[in-house]
């Protein structure tokens, strides 16, 4: 127990301590009827009096007195007194509701704090979407007007036969080859910051340099929000669902990278692990902060959810290639989230949700996965290291083609054994009984960095359509 601020006689004699009522709990219920017991006593004895006094009982006392005045008068204001503190009670109870209700709204409004800042930039255009690169057959270049978003790649004259139907059977003249964007989007380059542009994608037009007025998140005032909110959870077990449901919706909200593109068209195991190393990042403050909160919610909080039947919600929450570390999200739900890229490390997710989740390119490291369920899921290029799984693990329907698998025990996962051969591990994962070991595991336990080579090389050989050598390693 933390000493008083301030030293007074209240705090001196103990006054002050916040006493833990979930210890001896057989006290209370002894304490209970021992005041049962004294209050049927002062009942009967009162009821003793007033008969005495009424019917004389020869009880050796004066009928009338003090004393019997002073029963009687406590048992006529009895019912009043009583009434007083129960509506003394109940307003106070009220006073606390409301008074919570008023810190959670000051909160939530918190969470939308923003700010306005300044900075230089110009507006660009991005040419974006599955470019197509066409030869077009000119005969007269000044009357020749390029389709939109075009770029002019070359310019010769060739001979080139063409449909008779449309005039020459050739055409000897003017080729002009074209590679057109079917889509076009526009952002802010500020001064001193680099431009994210996909592989696939072209820069436009660009504007003048010029002062932009943005409107920002104010992070200071919502991480104080954020905390304020686990307070009041850790205060009133009634508003604790509550807030993790704010809490949910504040990351579903929050969590997106508008920066960030991902690779285009059905990208193979291969280019989601490259597209990955690049782009990895922490999560925004605030967001960061409020997985954290939801995260470390106590024992107690968390037995109160199930007996709700209440789990976290991140149904579609957008987590591309964000970093998130020593968090308890168990039982969590992740349905259809977009965490392609994402570094998860030390968490527990036992009972989480992972149906049609986009994992792709996803690392776990030291991961708790037990009875968690990755039903449809797409976990292509991700990497498991260390991780831990049992018997009610779920891959049905899951695609893990090209996942690594380091340091992790399958002993139980059954639903395993059919994706092994899209796979790779070493002689670190222990397989089921009566499963084989793909020929092109290396058959001894490889240290982090080499099987991280190793891998990657696999990685480039189906790549390249080369079938996996056997290893001898």
């Amino acid at each position: 127990m933390s000493a008083p601020e301030k030293p007074d006689i209240p705090g001196w004699f103990g006054l002050r301590r916040v006493m833990d009522w979930s210890k001896a709990r057989w006290l209370g219920s002894l304490l209970s009827v021992v005041v049962f017991v004294l209050f049927v006593m002062a009942v009967t004895a009162a009821g003793w009096i007033l008969l005495h006094a009424i019917f004389d009982l020869g009880l050796g006392t004066p009928r009338t007195g003090f004393g019997t005045g002073a029963v009687i008068v406590a048992l006529l204001g009895a019912p009043f007194v009583i009434w007083r503190a129960v509506v003394a009670q109940r307003q106070a109870d009220i006073a606390q509701e409301g008074h919570i209700t008023d810190r959670i709204n000051t909160a939530v409004q918190g969470l939308g704090a923003e700010k306005e800042v300044s900075a230089i930039g110009r507006p660009v255009t991005i040419w974006t979407g599955k470019p197509k690169t066409v030869v077009h057959l000119v005969e007269n270049y000044d009357e020749f007007t390029p389709p939109p978003r075009s770029v002019e790649r070359s310019r010769y004259h060739d001979i080139t036969e063409v449909d008779p139907n449309y005039g020459d059977d050739v055409f000897d003249g003017l080729h002009v080859e074209l590679t057109t964007w079917p889509e076009d989007r526009t952002v802010i380059e500020w001064q001193g910051k680099s431009l994210d542009v996909g592989e696939a994608e072209y820069i436009g037009p660009v504007g003048d340099w010029q002062v932009f007025t943005e409107t920002v998140p104010n992070l200071e005032v919502r991480l104080g929000a954020i905390y304020a909110l686990e307070r009041i959870a850790q205060d009133s077990e009634r508003d604790h669902v509550q807030i993790m449901e704010i809490l949910c919706a504040y990351v579903r909200e929050n969590s997106g990278r508008e920066d960030l593109n991902l690779p285009i068209g059905e990208p193979t195991p291969y280019q989601w692990v490259h597209w990955a190393s690049p782009n990895l990042q922490t999560s925004r403050l605030d967001v960061d902060a409020a997985l954290t909160v939801v995260g470390r919610r106590s024992e107690a909080r968390k037995q109160h959810e199930r007996e709700r039947g209440y789990r976290p919600e991140f149904e579609e929450v957008t987590l591309h290639a964000k970093v998130i570390r020593r968090a308890d999200l168990t039982g969590a739900d992740f349905f259809s989230a977009q965490m392609q890229g994402i570094m998860i490390g030390h968490m527990k997710l036992n009972g989480a949700r992972f149906r049609l989740a986009q994992l792709q390119a996803a690392t776990f490291i030291s991961t708790e996965f037990k009875g968690t369920d990755f039903t449809n899921a797409k976990l292509d290029g991700a990497f498991i290291r260390g991780s831990e799984m049992d018997a009610e693990t779920k891959f049905e329907g899951a695609s893990l083609e090209g996942v690594a698998l380091h340091r992790v025990d399958l002993t139980k996962v059954k639903q395993v054994a059919e994706h092994l051969e899209v796979t790779f591990g070493d002689g670190s994962v222990t397989l089921p009984e009566g499963c084989d070991r793909p020929t092109h595991w290396p058959k001894r336990e490889l240290e982090l960095q080499e099987f991280r080579e190793a891998w990657r090389e696999w990685l480039t050989l189906r790549e390249c359509g080369e079938p996996p050598e056997e290893s001898d390693d």
